[in-house]
């Protein structure tokens, strides 16, 4: 069961299993599955950064809180610019949270959403083959569409575990809606 809607955000809490989403429409059923990668440790680390930032700031104070005028205003200008800078890293963090790239396997189709773009819906009918693709990090899926390039699925698998099941749960529903579609 999905906690959102992939394509709009909307909460699908508490709302039937095999249902469309009330905001923008997009089906869903008990065995959609969203993938989508959120880097932690990568957060982790400039959260880490932002703390020891901050008490590098409260140090300078500190030290150089009873030197001259000149020294106090650099200290509060670099307080100013720190703080600014951090209100832009937590809009930019939570847009990525929120708009970071996923693949949604829904009833009707695929839902990708790639580098922070308008996501691409493609029919099962649309879909002619999946194929996992090893690589670097944490694997991949390559999706052959008919009448497009190959879509390539990176970044939103946290193992090459999931990419391994992205791939076989694609493969058996394109096996259904072909079934289906004879």
């Amino acid at each position: 069961m999905l906690d959102a809607c992939p394509r709009c955000g909307y909460s699908l809490q508490g709302l039937p299993a095999d249902h469309a989403c009330p905001e923008c429409g997009l089906r869903y059923d008990r065995e959609s599955e969203v993938y989508k990668h959120r880097n932690l440790k990568a957060l982790f680390l400039g959260l880490l950064g932002f703390v020891g930032g901050a008490g590098g700031m409260v140090n300078l104070a500190r030290v150089y809180g009873n030197a001259g005028a000149l020294w106090r205003m650099g200290i509060i200008f670099c307080v100013v610019v720190y703080f600014v800078g951090a209100v832009w890293l937590a809009r930019y963090v939570y847009r990525l949270y929120r708009s970071g790239p996923l693949v949604a396997i829904l009833p009707d189709g695929l839902y990708v959403r790639l580098r922070r773009v308008e996501g691409q819906w493609t029919a099962w009918k649309d879909v002619s083959g999946v194929q996992f693709r090893a690589g670097v990090g944490r694997g991949g899926a390559t999706l052959q569409v008919t009448g497009r390039r190959p879509l390539f699925i990176d970044g939103v698998f946290t193992s090459t575990d999931d990419a391994r099941r992205f791939v076989s749960l694609v493969a058996a529903r394109l096996e259904t809606a072909r079934t289906c579609a004879d």
